[in-house]
């Protein structure tokens, strides 16, 4: 779980030099919030930051003072609107849960979220909940809600299934439509080992995620088995000291809620955001920027590849110097 998008934010806001948009005038914090919903995780983690300049002071400066983008004393809550009951989340330090802050400009400790298990916060399907961030200060009460993306699976492949990835093959991923998604994205996920060539037993198990599809708003996408191939040449470096063995592969879908879809649409419209100093406008975080939404996946592990993939993936053109065997 990474939060890349409130690094985006508060980037934006604390450089930000526009005048029409002078936050050092008006003095003013702005909360940035982030958090998805999904039943499959084990814990779910509600990021708070606040941006805003201190007037004289360089925003990278700002930037190494953790007080300065951390609120104090946050009480923050999920309510189950479906039965009205409050979900209190407590304060934890995400490099400690072993989700550690991007290297950046912003002090990497404490790295502090939000949190509740999944045993504290049983997520009903398609349950709807609203998140309740209060600072403390009487400030106005921070809010959002989103009713969860429906649990699906894949039919194509299916579990036995073993996959073709040669020169001239597609591969057809398919799955049932969640309700409440607004998009999907596809992974591809290869589990391999690697050993020194004069030492085959001292093996490390090594995983490479591919992103297939992105924002899928269709059941089903289909992909050229020769792409995954050079997917693999362009991401595995050729070292002939080294043997590689494929241990499988999964199929992986993600589903998005709306939220979650309407705000990377803007993100990517914004693309060059720095250089045009303009802020994206979608958020549905009450008082301030950010996103609460929620998200499914579906997997399909642990798939062989035909014998004609493997013969394909040792010996053909574009993987034989990989040096699997």
């Amino acid at each position: 779980m990474r939060f890349y998008f409130i690094c985006l934010f508060v980037s934006v806001f604390l450089l930000s030099c526009k005048e029409d948009f002078d936050i050092a005038a008006e003095k003013k914090d702005i909360p940035v919030v982030y958090g998805l919903l999904s039943r499959q995780d084990t814990a779910h983690y509600i990021k708070v930051e606040r941006a805003f300049l201190v007037p004289g002071r360089s925003a990278f400066e700002i930037a190494q003072i953790p007080d300065s983008f951390y609120y104090k004393n946050l009480d923050v809550k999920i309510e189950d609107l479906n039965n009205g009951q409050f979900y209190t989340m407590r304060e934890v330090d995400g490099t400690n849960e072993g989700y550690p802050r991007d290297t950046g400009p912003f002090a990497q400790f404490p790295n502090i979220m939000y949190k509740l298990t999944a045993a504290e916060l049983p997520l009903r399907p398609e349950g709807t909940y609203k998140l309740h961030i209060n600072r403390g200060d009487g400030s106005p009460e921070i809010t959002a809600q989103t009713t969860l993306v429906e649990d699906f699976n894949i039919s194509t492949p299916t579990s036995t299934a073993k996959l073709r990835f040669t020169n001239t093959s597609q591969l057809l991923v398919r799955w049932s439509q969640s309700d409440n998604a607004a998009f999907y994205d596809v992974y591809v996920t290869t589990h391999y080992t690697e050993a020194p060539f004069d030492n085959p037993n001292d093996t490390i198990s090594k995983s490479l995620r591919w992103k297939v599809a992105d924002r899928v708003t269709a059941v089903q996408v289909s992909f050229l088995g020769e792409n995954y191939l050079r997917f693999l040449r362009d991401n595995l470096q050729e070292n002939q000291a080294i043997i590689r063995e494929l241990k499988g592969v999964d199929v992986t879908v993600v589903a998005g809620g709306p939220e979650f879809f309407d705000y990377l649409n803007v993100i990517i419209a914004n693309t060059g955001i720095t250089s045009s100093e303009e802020v994206p406008n979608y958020t549905n975080i009450s008082e301030g920027l950010g996103i609460f939404s929620s998200r499914s996946r579906a997997y399909s592990p642990n798939h062989e590849l035909t014998a004609e993939s493997l013969d394909t993936l040792r010996f053909g053109a574009i993987t034989k110097d990989l040096n699997f065997q």
